[in-house]
């Protein structure tokens, strides 16, 4: 146990001395109801903390009295009992709605900050989906254009009940968060994570189009970039290939149909300017 030197002693008896509140008798008048709540078993009549002003309670006093015009001391004391009680019973009734509105107002609180059991069960729904629309958007299948409509119109009606809540746009948020940071590193995302921008921000919305459409060309440019490389192109061919990949990818952006390699490009190099399936598919989306 740690011992104080004589002198920090005797430097903490000197200061403990200097503050012990009020000593004046209007000091201590003000400070003797700091800890006051309500009110409710105090033996003051009037509570200014709580609210109160003498002057109300002199004028119902008044009333009262003059009401009632007491003639002898039994009558006085019972028209003061009944003031005071009258008084009293308003100051309960006060705290009661106060109570009242205090537990409703952390209701609320909590109602927000405690997510619901469903909320649960509508996340798993939502990224199953988004799985399901990826795998029914790619797919061969002829049927799969009409299963990925229906499944993209599921998906809307779950966002719009998770952005109806605090919890669901918190979801949302994360979700979209979690995919700017891959997009931050990689310089775009996946045709799959790209299908989750589009349900989290709704598929007619124009600005998750755009996004899906920024996202399109970077995966284009980053795919061609990493194939120059790899064929040992100098950095003035991968640059030139760069300029014709760029006018390509603005010229299918803009008219939704597939453009084609610079004349001046290398025959062995046309294959890799023709979109794979996946490109094709995210194509129609922009189209569409």
């Amino acid at each position: 146990m740690r011992r104080n030197s004589p002198k920090q002693s005797a430097a903490s008896r000197k200061n403990g001395s200097k503050g012990k509140g009020p000593t004046s008798s209007s000091g201590k008048k003000v400070v003797r109801l700091n800890a006051l709540k309500d009110g409710l078993f105090t033996k003051e009549i009037v509570v200014e903390s709580a609210g109160e002003r003498q002057e109300d309670f002199d004028r119902l006093e008044k009333q009262i009295w003059d009401y009632f015009q007491p003639e002898d001391s039994l009558q006085a004391m019972l028209v003061t009992d009944f003031i005071e009680n009258r008084w009293r019973l308003q100051r309960v009734r006060r705290a009661e709605s106060a109570e009242l509105k205090n537990r409703f107002a952390a209701s609320r609180v909590m109602d927000l900050l405690t997510p619901p059991d469903e909320l649960q069960s509508l996340h798993a729904r939502f990224l199953n989906r988004c799985k399901k629309y990826s795998l029914e958007s790619s797919s061969k299948d002829p049927r799969a254009p009409l299963d990925a409509l229906a499944t993209a119109d599921e998906l809307e009606e779950i966002r719009r009940q998770l952005a109806s809540t605090f919890w669901g746009v918190t979801f949302l948020i994360e979700r979209m968060t979690m995919l700017e940071k891959i997009a931050q590193s990689n310089g775009y995302v996946s045709a799959e994570n790209a299908d989750v921008i589009l349900a989290c921000c709704g598929f007619g919305d124009e600005a998750a189009r755009r996004c899906f459409q920024l996202n399109f060309v970077n995966m284009e440019l980053f795919g061609k970039s990493a194939a120059n490389k790899k064929s040992g192109a100098s950095k003035k061919d991968r640059t030139q290939k760069y300029d014709e990949e760029m006018t390509r990818l603005a010229r299918m952006l803009g008219t939704g149909e597939e453009g084609s390699p610079s004349d001046e490009a290398p025959k062995e190099n046309a294959a890799a300017s023709e979109p794979d399936p996946e490109s094709s598919r995210q194509m129609s989306i922009l189209s569409g």
